[in-house]
């Protein structure tokens, strides 16, 4: 008979891999329910291209992107609450679910802080969920980026994302400032890959509540 003590025991080693593939799954899992759940719902030189300069006045979020982009913004599309802008490098046109190997396509989301728990069930939901990823930010699957002032987690999933298209895979970015928290779902194409400084360029230039 099996010494009841030696069943208990675990080294250390195995244990931080149990950790890190428990917390890796979880945020597979986050990073999918956020895909499903908005889905359901429904100038400057830089590499010598000139860049365009966004405000919208509701929330006070302002950023840069290149000209030559589509952008398309709106507020309350999704939930009352929540800003979204769409923009893509006019290279994504092609047959549907499908990402061209040159399309570049972001989804911007951003919302007020619901700190009492009120307000709209997709507004709740996605800050819940914003708080876990940055709760488990020591997990592989997440990384923090330098983005000047702004703390920026980088979730990668290996999946499509919720940009334009729903068809180009590509991290999720997320952060706050001051009362807001932004999610920045990004989506190329292998061809595409290489213009990443761009997604970073225009996550680095969000304002938002003067934050």
């Amino acid at each position: 008979m099996e010494d009841w003590n030696s069943k208990k025991e675990c080294s250390g080693c195995d244990c931080r891999k149990k950790t890190i593939v428990a917390a890796a799954t979880f945020l597979v899992l986050v990073a999918g329910a956020i895909f499903l759940l908005v889905r359901q719902a429904q100038s400057q030189p830089f590499f010598g291209a000139e860049w365009k300069n966004f405000r919208e006045n509701a929330l006070g979020i302002s950023f840069t992107y290149p000209s030559s982009w589509n952008l398309i913004a709106d507020y309350d599309h999704y939930a009352p609450g929540i800003f979204s802008a769409e923009m893509d490098n006019k290279k994504c046109a092609g047959a549907s679910g499908k990402c061209g190997s040159d399309c570049i396509d972001l989804r911007i989301l951003a919302a007020k802080k619901p700190l009492d728990g009120r307000g709209d069930s997709l507004v709740v939901q996605l800050y819940e969920d914003f708080m876990m990823v940055r709760d488990f930010s020591v997990s592989p699957l997440v990384a923090e980026i330098d983005s000047g002032s702004k703390k920026v987690f980088q979730v990668d999933h290996g999946g499509p994302t919720l940009a334009l298209n729903g068809a180009c895979a590509g991290p999720l970015y997320l952060f706050e400032a001051g009362d807001y928290f932004v999610y920045v779902f990004a989506g190329y194409g292998d061809s595409a890959s290489g213009e990443n400084d761009k997604i970073r360029e225009i996550i680095n230039s969000i304002r938002i509540g003067g934050a």
